[in-house]
This record gives C-alpha cells, sequence and structure tokens, in this order.
C-alpha cells in the first residue's frame, strides 16, 4: 500500500514538473524593447479639451521597430469607482481614442493590463488616419490614467506594438508621473 501511495505521489509530482515545463515553453519571451532614454518626450499633440493636457513620447522606428507615439494622462474622478476599467465599454467611455480619430473600429476584445499597481485595459482599434491605435486606460479607485498609442507612419500590417507601449507605461519614468497625477 505504501509503495502504491508513493508511486502515485511521485507520478502526481512528475506530471506537475511536466505541466510547468510544457507551460514555460508555450509562453512567448518578448523581445527586449527600447530602454526608456529612447523615447522622447514631445508636445501634446491634440486639441485641448474638459481635460488638462498629459503628456506624450515618441519612439524612434530603430528602437520600435517603427515609429510610435504614446500620449497619456489622467482623468482625476471620471472612473466607475465600483468596478474601475474593468470591460470594453467603461474603456470606450473614459478613453482618448476620439482624440486620434472621430471614426474607430476595434479589431478585437480588450484585454486586462497592469500598469504599475494599477489594473486596467488595452483595446486594439483600425481608426481613420492610423492603421493601428491602442486605447489604454489604468485606474486606482475613481482616478483613471488613460493612454492611447499608436504608430507615426501608415503602414498596415498589425504589428505587435502593445508589449512595448506597455513595457514602456511600466517604466518609473510614467509609473512615477501616474502616482503623482492621481495623488498616491
Amino acid at each position: 500500500m505504501r509503495r502504491l501511495v508513493a508511486f502515485g505521489l511521485a507520478a502526481a509530482a512528475l506530471a506537475a514538473a511536466a505541466l510547468v515545463v510544457l507551460r514555460t515553453s508555450l509562453v512567448a519571451v518578448p523581445a527586449k524593447g527600447p530602454t526608456v532614454a529612447e523615447w522622447r518626450e514631445v508636445a501634446w499633440p491634440y486639441l485641448r479639451d474638459q481635460f488638462p493636457a498629459g503628456k506624450a513620447y515618441e519612439c524612434a522606428a530603430e528602437a520600435c521597430g517603427r515609429p510610435l507615439r504614446v500620449t497619456f494622462r489622467a482623468k482625476i474622478g471620471f472612473c466607475n469607482c465600483a468596478t474601475g476599467v474593468s470591460d470594453d465599454e467603461e474603456l470606450e467611455r473614459i478613453g482618448d481614442l476620439h482624440l486620434v480619430s472621430d471614426k474607430s473600429t476595434a479589431m478585437s476584445d480588450g484585454r486586462e493590463i497592469v500598469v504599475g499597481q494599477m489594473k486596467g485595459r488595452s483595446r486594439p482599434y483600425r481608426a481613420a488616419g492610423a492603421p493601428l491605435v491602442y486605447s489604454i486606460a489604468f485606474n486606482d479607485r475613481c482616478d483613471v490614467i488613460v493612454a492611447t498609442a499608436a504608430p507615426l507612419d501608415a503602414r498596415e500590417g498589425v504589428e505587435e506594438v502593445e508589449p512595448t507601449v506597455l513595457s514602456f507605461l511600466n517604466s518609473d519614468t510614467v509609473v512615477h508621473w501616474a502616482e503623482r497625477a492621481i495623488g498616491f
């Protein structure tokens, strides 16, 4: 009986180890992204509206694979305090996609993201005038940081720019700015 129990435990441990190895091998390891120094701050590119202008950064094609612009700003008290940015409808309500284009079509459902210690969503869109735009938002209680990310060239093709953008948004430069903007 002891041998049977020992054999069962050994088989379970071996199966768990195999699952970890298999799962690890299936996860794509992202390529090394650009450093924060390769992103340069530029002037806020959009017209003013009821919210203060935020920050805008650009990354050259040599560092990011294609030229990118990321803009982000705080919207204090504008997020659903109970659920945060937990679904695509909330992302569309609070996001800044309208600053990039009046007409856009979601390319897929959004997905959950984490920036610093804040949670939110990211969703890709096709927008008039830009082949690809990511609408991104993450919040702390009722306060939200909204971001847009778009290539600066008109090349078609959906290269995955989201990992590069999220890496930048998770940099100390952006996270510390966000914490100050929403009063951490």
